[in-house]
């Protein structure tokens, strides 16, 4: 085929210029723009890819923590629940230590009250009834009995004031004291009186040893 140049004589060298740049073997223009993108994308995804490996390291390293972490706190809150039960017991055991105490140093206190009562009463007076009342941790008898005669009924009361068992004579409250039942002797029929008071009692430790024995 016959080929004619019609470019004027000053462009025509160009002409052969350009057909060498875009002929032959090597790449064109629209290669480098579909190569160039493609390269780039693969960079990009390639990138992306790594970063996203990077997190899943990261997030395994972090699962792994926090794992051990709730371990420790599993295995923290078993040894406080253990401490826990060891304090409940520890004061279970220091109440009942406690109670034992008060039972030892209240084992002679009753008695140490009896007696007290026995020293007190006058002749021609008798106790028919003792009954606890305690309350409010105040140690505390209803004491119930019969006398000849209010005078000995007063003389009790009198001889209670003074002992060791009551710190204060407002402590004592007679709660009646009437005629009772006639009471047939050898020396003739009695009116007896019935009384009844209630007594507030001092407290355990405030009351000194059991009383000795009179032998005289």
């Amino acid at each position: 085929m016959i080929r004619i140049n019609l470019l004027p004589p000053e462009d025509r060298g160009k002409g052969a210029d350009i057909e060498e740049i875009s002929g032959g073997g090597g790449l064109n223009l629209l290669d480098l723009r579909i190569l160039i993108p493609a390269v780039v994308l693969v960079v990009v995804v390639m990138g992306i890819f790594i970063w996203w490996r990077s997190l899943e390291g990261q997030k395994a390293d972090l699962n792994q923590q926090i794992a051990e972490v709730n371990a420790e706190l599993s295995r923290r809150k078993a040894e406080k629940q253990k401490v826990e039960a060891l304090e409940e017991k520890r004061t279970m055991t220091n109440e009942r230590l406690r109670e034992v105490e008060r039972l030892d140093q209240n084992r002679f206190y009753w008695v140490q009250v009896m007696e007290q009562l026995a020293h007190s009463l006058p002749e021609q007076v008798w106790i028919t009834e003792i009954r606890d009342q305690s309350s409010a941790g105040r140690p505390a008898i209803l004491l119930k009995g019969e006398a000849f005669s209010n005078v000995r009924v007063a003389e009790l009361i009198y001889r209670l004031e003074r002992s060791d068992i009551v710190a204060d004579p407002a402590d004592i409250e007679l709660m009646s004291s009437r005629t009772g039942q006639k009471q047939r002797t050898l020396v003739g029929d009695y009116q007896l009186y019935e009384f009844e008071m209630r007594i507030k009692l001092v407290a355990p430790e405030s009351l000194g040893a059991p009383l000795a024995e009179d032998h005289s």
